[in-house]
């Protein structure tokens, strides 16, 4: 049987996220017209791309200084980046592959 395609948050604000703009389930609250992304690196990029945009400086392969000389935020390992998303059940609405935790966009 394949794979259900599926894709990725990256958490990044919808006007600076480079994915794709898509339909998203009327339960993902604030999630109108959410940007995605086809793969968790691809996610993962985007999320670097802000933070660089943002004034964060990179100080190791997941770890971002902010400009402020805050705490240093630290990603999720590119392999498993990003909320998971799967195809509704019309097929024309994407919604959360699994329920077990929040997206936020920074």
């Amino acid at each position: 049987m394949p794979r259900k395609a599926q894709t990725y948050l990256c958490g990044v604000p919808r006007e600076q996220c480079c994915g794709t703009l898509t339909p998203t389930n009327h339960g993902l609250k604030g999630a109108a017209g959410l940007r995605v992304h086809t793969s968790p690196r691809a996610a993962f990029e985007c999320m670097k791309s802000y933070l660089l945009g943002s004034g964060y400086h990179q100080i190791g392969m997941r770890e971002f200084s902010p400009p402020d000389g805050g705490p240093v935020r630290v990603l999720t390992r590119p392999s498993h980046f990003g909320g998971r998303l799967r195809m509704g059940k019309e097929g024309s609405r994407m919604q959360p592959l699994e329920h077990n935790g929040i997206i936020f966009a920074c």
